[in-house]
């Protein structure tokens, strides 16, 4: 069955499979992936679904990429571009994502747990339902990012930016809890 979302302009069908002609770009490496992008920044990647676990991804230019349901389990995204990404159910497990771009993505439901994400940038993400369980997330930035349903427990908040975050998320107690304003740092 398919389903249709629409999400910043780019409609996406559930069930598809990635391009194979990305997918096979992706994986030559990513500086000619990054000189591809750079020669065509009007083309918006079709990675959905991949399998990129164990991938080296340092600096790799995803930008306003389709990686619906992609697998980055263990994979290293260290100061990776995955701004305005489509990051819907993406597993990061144990991902290195340190100082990686995610401002503004849709990371609805992704798996972060156990990932590496200390100083990413997630400014206006949607988190909502994101697994961060014992993720490290020191000195990341999410503010104004929607954190509604988000599973934190055991996550390191330390020195993290969470001004205008929308909270409604558990914490290692268990428990859901709003109670870090819009103005807080932890």
């Amino acid at each position: 069955m398919y389903h249709l979302s629409i999400t910043q302009s780019l409609v996406l069908v559930e069930g598809t499979l990635a391009n194979p002609e990305h997918l096979a770009k992706l994986k030559r490496g990513v500086k000619p992936w990054n000189r591809w992008r750079e020669q065509y920044p009007e083309v918006r990647p079709d990675l959905m679904d991949s399998d990129l676990s164990e991938a080296d991804l340092r600096k790799a230019n995803l930008c306003k990429a389709n990686l619906l349901k992609a697998d980055f389990s263990e994979a290293n995204l260290d100061r990776a571009n995955l701004s305005e990404a489509v990051l819907r159910k993406a597993n990061f497990y144990k991902a290195n994502l340190f100082r990686a771009d995610l401002h503004e993505g849709d990371l609805r439901g992704a798996i972060l747990s156990r990932a590496y994400l200390n100083q990413a940038v997630f400014r206006g993400a949607n988190l909502s339902w994101a697994n961060f369980n014992r993720a490290q997330l020191m000195q990341a930035d999410l503010s104004k990012a929607n954190l509604r349903q988000a599973n934190l427990v055991w996550a390191n908040l330390t020195g993290t930016n969470l001004r205008e975050a929308k909270l409604r998320a558990r914490t290692s107690t268990g428990r859901l809890c709003s109670s870090l304003t819009s103005k807080q740092q932890i």
